[in-house]
């Protein structure tokens, strides 16, 4: 061995330990950090991944995959579960179809090939403009009428579930059986599911989303006007693109919120904030065409379309409270639109929080707020204070008064943002216990329980298409030779008897069926629309359809016609007979009178 070399082996050998403890060391100063992060990252994304997975459970439960993709055979002639909804939901496909299919006009929502000659506006056929609006976009793109009303249904529920965490996050209840328990009672709202049916109120997480925005401004140390204008500008303005109700709830919340942080001095301007958002939003309705209808704004049914005293707290519909009623509490006939059970989830919820609750929340801090939720809460319950069965009051309003409440005549409906409020503060109340994820989870258990009965009928609403009253197949041959359909007397001139319940159920389903094959049509259900019952001129590519009408000499000399009990079809030219028969009706009607909202 070399002199000197068994001393360095030694060297080397004593030096190993200490490289290995600098690596060590290296590796936990790099690993530290890194493990902080991921703990951070997990601790943060793990309730909204939670929450995102509840939201889609909760659209799987009610809807097969084919029906979210908007190929199911349901779409062909759809049914949902709120009253009048066979009516609702083709109406608002026809105006989908018909829009996307036209051209760019002013006001935007303008649609050319619904009703008479000045058409009519997709806001008033209630299909929902945010998705008429893309779904133009896709045809543009692809020369394909995109179906996207299934998806919208999906991320409506999905939706529920993100917004309802975000709000009690926002309130405190930051963990992960917080966030479960708020998406889980969301997406088992009874007022959610219920609207089933009516497409553009299935949107109900932008109220959510609107005391979201409220808590944010009340949290905030400083506010800056040109930011919180923007945000309030987009809430409010993303709600008027899906329904006015939706957005005269929001607006109002929006409004509260900033008036609020205003009074407390930590938004500086907040009246110009205020001025410069009611400008824009007005213009915002100017430019949708909510202006543009030839009918009357207002309407009838305030007092009716109300809120039950008892519809919050009475189970209806339940599936884990017995002696509860099998429909929706209604002492009117119209208090459907009022529905508002709270579940039995959430109710048990209230109980255990109301004390907690009404000391930790003041609202004497929340004059604003708690003036527009009163403002709610009369509107909800309307002039025509019912407590079940009972008339408990009735306040008599002047003519301009009840014509003024008419353009909320479905005024129920405005018991939906305190039922949001209530959960989200009874869920946040009840996280800071140290017992809470026990309650919680047995809460939303609860909640997703009570619901099995109207999550049934929706899922049995989607299992296959409604029952029809004319051949969808016969009739989509014919379309497709026509230039026109004309419909004498359209929809809107029908008489409202019970005999004529089947020329209704017609009428909708050719309008359905026309905007669907592309081909103009002078029948029209929609809101705030004035009849027109004049007879256009025929062409050689229209086609008649007389509802209900005995034979006209006059009408029908020079046409080809074929006829039952029901209605008449009619063509100019001569060799057609063959093709008009199998567009008579199906003998019978299938569905009660068009009477809903």
């Amino acid at each position: 061995m070399q002199p000197g070399r068994g001393s360095m082996i030694r060297d080397i050998a004593l030096q190993r330990p200490k490289r290995t403890a600098d690596l060590s060391l290296s590796a936990a100063v790099i690993a530290a950090p890194l493990h902080l992060a991921a703990q951070i990252i997990l601790k943060t994304t793990w309730p909204w991944l939670l929450s995102l997975a509840i939201g889609v459970v909760g659209a799987l439960a009610l809807f097969p995959v084919p029906v979210l993709l908007g190929r199911a055979p349901f779409w062909t002639l759809p049914r949902g579960i709120v009253g009048g909804s066979w009516a609702d939901m083709e109406i608002a496909l026809s105006g989908y179809d018909a829009f996307v299919r036209g051209a760019w006009g002013w006001p935007v929502f303008h649609i050319a090939g619904l009703g008479g000659a000045a058409g009519t506006q997709a806001i008033f056929t209630d299909s929902t403009p945010v998705v008429a609006l893309m779904g133009r976009l896709l045809f543009r793109a692809t020369r394909q009428v995109i179906p996207l009303f299934g998806a919208w249904s999906g991320l409506c529920m999905v939706g529920m579930a993100l917004a309802s965490t975000a709000l009690v996050r926002a309130l405190g209840a930051r963990g992960a059986c917080a966030a479960a328990a708020a998406a889980a009672i969301g997406v088992s709202m009874p007022a959610l599911l219920a609207r089933w049916g009516h497409l553009s109120l299935m949107a109900q997480a932008l109220l959510p989303l609107a005391f979201l925005f409220y808590v944010r401004l009340h949290q905030a140390a400083r506010l800056h006007a040109p930011a919180v204008f923007g945000q309030a500008s987009a809430l409010c303005l993303g709600a008027l693109l899906v329904h006015p109700y939706l957005f005269f709830m929001v607006s109002g919340i929006a409004a509260a919120g900033v008036a609020q942080a205003g009074t407390d001095r930590r938004l500086r301007g907040a009246a110009g904030v205020l001025a410069a958002l009611a400008a824009v939003l007005g213009a915002g309705v100017a430019a949708m065409g909510y202006l543009s209808g030839d009918g009357p704004v207002a309407d009838t049914g305030f007092g009716l379309y109300s809120t039950n005293l008892l519809s919050p707290f009475y189970p209806q519909l339940s599936g884990v409270i017995p002696g509860g009623l099998p429909f929706a509490l209604d002492g009117t006939g119209g208090q459907y639109e009022g529905f508002a059970y709270l579940g039995a989830g959430l109710l048990m919820l209230m109980l255990v929080s109301l004390l907690p609750l009404a000391r930790r929340v003041s609202a004497v801090r929340h004059p604003w707020l708690l003036a527009v939720m009163v403002s709610f809460a009369v509107l909800a319950v309307s002039n025509r204070v019912m407590l079940g069965d009972m008339l408990l009051l009735e306040v008599p309003l002047p003519d301009w008064a009840m014509h003024a409440a008419g353009v909320v005549r479905s005024s129920g409906r405005f018991a939906w943002p305190g039922v949001y409020l209530l959960a989200a503060l009874a869920v946040a109340t009840v996280a800071r216990w140290r017992w809470s994820p026990a309650v919680l989870l047995l809460a939303a258990g609860l909640q997703w329980v009570d619901v099995e009965p109207l999550r049934h009928l929706v899922g049995a609403s989607v299992t296959g298409p409604g029952p029809a009253v004319l051949d969808i197949a016969a009739w989509q041959a014919v379309l497709s030779r026509l230039d026109r359909v004309v419909v004498d007397p359209p929809l809107a001139c029908l008489p409202s008897a019970p005999g004529r319940v089947w020329q209704q159920q017609a009428a909708v389903q050719i309008q359905f069926m026309a905007a669907q094959a592309g081909v103009p049509t002078n029948t029209l259900a929609a809101a705030r629309t004035r009849p027109d019952c004049a007879l256009p001129p025929l062409t050689p590519g229209s086609l008649l359809v007389r509802l209900g009408l005995v034979a006209d000499t006059a009408v029908e000399r020079d046409l080809t016609c074929r006829r039952d009990a029901n209605m008449a079809v009619c063509r100019m030219a001569r060799d057609d007979a063959e093709m008009l028969l199998p567009l008579l009706g199906i003998n019978g009607s299938v569905e009660p009178s068009l009477t809903a909202p």
